[in-house]
């Protein structure tokens, strides 16, 4: 069964998180602000983490990102060298 986990816990990570635990397929949620991702994971019912205990969890498939723009390339490289799917919003 695929797993995702999302990357950014903002306005965009919201509409996403809904979608994606509406499939569930939401496996964890991450952001750089402990009380958002937390926030996120009790709402969504998914497991609050790190960027990079994502990226080692290999039963997570694919990393949505949800960032500011800067960040994009970063994070983007890092899941693709880490085996998994990309989606960038």
């Amino acid at each position: 069964m695929t797993k995702i986990g999302l990357v950014g816990c903002g306005m965009w990570g919201r509409n996403l998180a809904r979608n994606l635990a509406q499939l569930d397929v939401l496996a964890a949620v991450a952001d750089r602000q402990d009380e958002n991702s937390a926030e996120f994971a009790e709402e969504f019912n998914s497991q609050r983490r790190n960027f990079d205990a994502i990226l080692a969890d290999r039963y997570i498939n694919g990393v949505v990102i949800a960032t500011s723009a800067p960040s994009h390339a970063q994070l983007s490289i890092a899941a693709l060298q880490a085996g998994k799917h990309v989606y960038v919003e």
